[in-house]
């Protein structure tokens, strides 16, 4: 697909974004013989590889980094596109944890795929970037503390 199609598979929802991923990263290993693996995903496609490490769970691969930038993980939409998207698209309903995706990620089978990453890492906007914000990506769900100088 060329690249301006391709956001319009964000739509489809976690769930199926992660797997599709993980489809990827296999052929990827399979292709290079690659031995070690790091995941860094943007906005939802931390929820992506997130998700995709669910799904390589058997994969024999040496787990390195895992960063996620301004990544909505605890979820939230923007209420002004939650009722116009939220009738079309599932991943506004991952968001807003209308389906199982979000709750899922939290479980312990998610959370022991992060644990095999040597390291692992969430970027957040300091300031409310006005889609993610700080709280979510953060995985803290409050607000930055103030720094001083």
């Amino acid at each position: 697909l060329p690249a301006w199609g391709t956001m319009w598979l964000t739509l489809g929802g976690v769930v199926a974004g992660g797997q599709r991923l993980a489809v990827e990263i296999r052929q990827l290993v399979g292709d290079t013989g690659a031995t070690e693996v790091s995941l860094v995903g943007g906005s939802m496609g931390g929820l992506f590889c997130r998700q995709a490490i669910c799904e390589l769970q058997d994969l024999k691969v040496t787990w390195r980094s895992f960063i996620t930038l301004a990544t909505p993980h605890l979820g939230g939409v923007p209420r002004s596109w939650a009722a116009f998207f939220a009738a079309w698209t599932i991943t506004v309903r991952d968001l807003g944890w209308s389906t199982p995706a979000l709750p899922d990620l939290c479980g312990e089978e998610a959370v022991a795929g992060l644990s095999r990453f040597r390291q692992r890492v969430a970027y957040a906007p300091v300031v409310d970037d006005g889609i993610v914000a700080w709280g979510t990506a953060a995985l803290s769900g409050g607000e930055p503390e103030v720094l001083d100088g």
